[in-house]
């Protein structure tokens, strides 16, 4: 996970009968696409799956790690979504890989924006159905795609969210630095000396806490092992407004998660040492019941943030073990269900 960010996730409805069966003899097709993004342009990749069109269609909302389109965890969702003759189409994030823009610093507003043109720019290919078109975001993309649901809920048909937190970002810094330093060794009094830290600076943030007292409680352990593990600057700003941290602090997706009307299937790994997968899972439940919509929520046991079995608690690039069967089964089965053209 990239520093100072954060974690998050989801799926959706599409009408039966759209594209054709999948046929294991066949390869995928990899097609290189370029759009414009506001002030951008964004390049990646659509994986088609063999068959004929036009396909149901699953774009990534990258995580805050995962900005190119080479993260593992999107490679083993083509591997999936082709194989049940759905597309998937990643693009490397703005300020990343082969986009334009600068890297880091951008508004989750932005991120969100990219997004939709993206699937506006799908929704116009001859070879993509244009009414099943889904989202799936993982950690900070469980972020970035309600946002993007909100702004064009007419043009997206699902969501799938994988390991998106329930609480702020704030909360969920706090619960990562606790565990970070737990897992790594330190014991119990530097887990909680280490989420402390964490509270206190957000204090800080939000006008609560005299700079001067949070920054002597910052310069005490700054000489700590586990002090990089707090994922903070050892200087507090001057002024804490200019901060992009500021912005999104208290940032919820739950707002919008509760409007939406569309099927969402959400995931979370019961070792996630990022975010707090029973709490979350309990907040997206409580607003999902409460909105009527159609939802699933799996927490899979022993899996980590990035759906490794058994992943290391530091583990944020998905690049070496086995991606959970669970997770990949019940994801299939899920789509699958909504777009009824894959193998069976």
């Amino acid at each position: 996970m990239a520093r100072l960010a954060l974690a998050m996730m989801f799926l959706i409805y599409a009408p039966a009968c759209v594209g054709a069966l999948s046929d294991p003899t066949e390869p995928s097709r990899e097609t290189e696409i370029a759009f414009a993004s506001n002030d951008v342009v964004l390049r990646g990749t659509l994986f088609l799956p063999s068959g004929r069109g036009p396909h149901p269609v699953v774009v990534v909302a990258h995580g805050a790690s995962g900005g190119l389109r080479t993260f593992p965890l999107y490679r083993a969702l083509v591997e999936d979504m082709n194989e049940i003759g759905v597309a998937v189409f990643v693009y490397d994030r703005r300020g990343a890989g082969a986009s334009e823009g600068s890297p880091g610093g951008s508004s989750f507003e932005i991120l969100a924006a990219d997004l939709v043109n993206a699937v506006d720019m799908l929704r116009a290919r001859p070879d993509i159905s244009p009414t099943s078109v889904g989202l799936w975001g993982h950690s900070q993309g469980g972020w970035i795609a309600p946002l993007a649901y909100a702004a064009a809920p007419d043009r997206v048909a699902f969501l799938v969210i994988v390991s998106g937190s329930g609480v702020t970002p704030s909360q969920q810094m706090q619960y990562a630095a606790e565990t970070q330093v737990r897992a790594a060794g330190y014991g119990q009094a530097a887990a909680l000396r280490a989420r402390h830290i964490r509270r206190l600076r957000d204090e800080f943030f939000k006008g609560r806490a005299p700079r001067a007292v949070v920054q002597a409680e910052i310069d005490a352990v700054s000489g700590e092992p586990w002090f990089d593990l707090l994922y903070i600057r050892p200087l507090l700003p001057e002024e804490p407004a200019t901060e992009r941290w500021f912005q999104e602090m208290d940032a919820s997706s739950i707002g919008h998660l509760c409007s939406i009307r569309a099927p969402v299937a959400l995931f979370f790994g019961a070792a996630d040492a990022w975010v707090p997968a029973e709490e979350s899972a309990a907040a997206w439940r409580d607003c999902l019941a409460a909105s009527g919509s159609e939802h699933q929520i799996h927490i899979i046991q022993d899996t980590g943030h990035t759906m490794i079995v058994n992943e290391p608690a530091n583990h944020t690039s998905g690049s070496q073990g086995v991606f959970s069967p669970e997770y990949r089964a019940r994801l299939r089965e899920f789509v699958r269900a909504r777009h009824p053209v894959g193998r069976q």
